[in-house]
């Protein structure tokens, strides 16, 4: 039953049960906001009027814990994702925004938190994206010169190869052609099976040697 328009209070208590049901329809992803909605619910409903619970909501910080509950479930779930992907680029990037989000203080400084974070994941995030591609153009590039009969078009290729494999060391100085077969978020990309890259490898050093 919808409250009078008038009962504020009641509105109020709606407003955070509605929130919360739709939160408890997937608890393991919104643990954070549904912490969040319960405090302010029991604060509702305890409060004896609405300019009661605004003054307890306006003290308490002006509902700022529902507002960081957003991004702490947002990051806590991207980390969640990425250490199980084994990415770990990914994972730096979305620890970073969940540390803001748990050291920030209030609405102006979480945006500033968050915002600060995101331009320092920026590389991280960028990074990862790129080597992925240039893994995918390393691959066409090896496959086109092991393929190629004609002199002058193999050195092309294999000059491209040569700049593929430094563009991915750039930005991930570790790798390997041997990461490229185990580290997942490589491997999820690349088409081939474990025995064509087992054979691809041996042509990465021969080209390379």
């Amino acid at each position: 039953m919808t409250p009078p328009a008038g009962d504020k209070l009641a509105q109020s208590i709606e407003y955070l049960e509605a929130n919360l049901a739709l939160c408890r329809g997937r608890p393991e992803i919104h643990a954070n906001q549904i912490a969040a909605y319960s405090r302010y619910l029991e604060m509702a409903r305890s409060s004896s009027s609405a300019q009661e619970y605004e003054q307890r909501v306006k003290a308490d910080g002006d509902m700022f814990e529902v507002n960081r509950s957003l991004a702490l479930d947002r990051y806590a779930n991207s980390v969640r994702i990425h250490r199980m992907m084994g990415d770990d680029r990914a994972l730096r990037a979305a620890f970073l925004g969940l540390r803001a989000a748990r050291e920030a203080t209030g609405h102006q400084d979480l945006d500033a938190k968050l915002t600060a974070a995101t331009e320092e994941a920026r590389p991280l995030n960028d990074a990862a994206r790129a080597t992925t591609g240039q893994i995918r153009d390393l691959l066409n590039n090896l496959l086109d010169w092991a393929m190629q009969a004609n002199p002058s078009a193999k050195a092309g290729h294999l000059a491209s190869l040569r700049h593929n494999w430094e563009q991915v060391t750039s930005r991930d100085p570790d790798c390997t052609f041997d990461k490229l077969r185990t580290y997942p978020p490589y491997r999820r990309r690349i088409p081939f099976t474990d025995e064509k890259l087992a054979l691809l490898g041996r042509w990465f050093e021969e080209a390379t040697s």
